[in-house]
C-alpha cells in the first residue's frame, strides 16, 4: 500500500499529504449533497478569513481542497 506508514512522522511529506487527501475523500463521500454543500460553504468562510488574515499559505490549502471536491464530483 502506497500510504502504508504515511501518518508516521518521518513519512516524505508528500505521503501525509496524499494520505490526508484519502482521509479527506472518504469522510465526504459520507456525505449528502445538502451536508457537502454546508461544508463547502464553512471551508470558503475559513479560506476568506484566512486570506483577510493574510495567512494566504493556508488560505491556498483550503482553496485546493474545495477544487479536489469539485474534481472529484463531490460539490456541483
Amino acid at each position: 500500500d502506497i500510504l502504508e506508514g504515511a501518518h508516521h512522522p518521518g513519512a516524505p511529506q508528500r505521503a501525509r499529504e496524499y494520505a490526508k487527501v484519502a482521509e479527506d475523500t472518504l469522510a465526504y463521500a459520507s456525505l449528502t449533497p445538502a451536508q457537502m454543500a454546508r461544508r463547502v460553504k464553512a471551508l470558503e468562510k475559513t479560506m476568506y478569513q484566512h486570506a483577510k488574515d493574510l495567512e494566504f499559505e493556508r488560505a491556498a490549502e483550503i482553496r485546493d481542497q474545495i477544487q479536489r471536491l469539485r474534481t472529484q464530483g463531490l460539490v456541483a
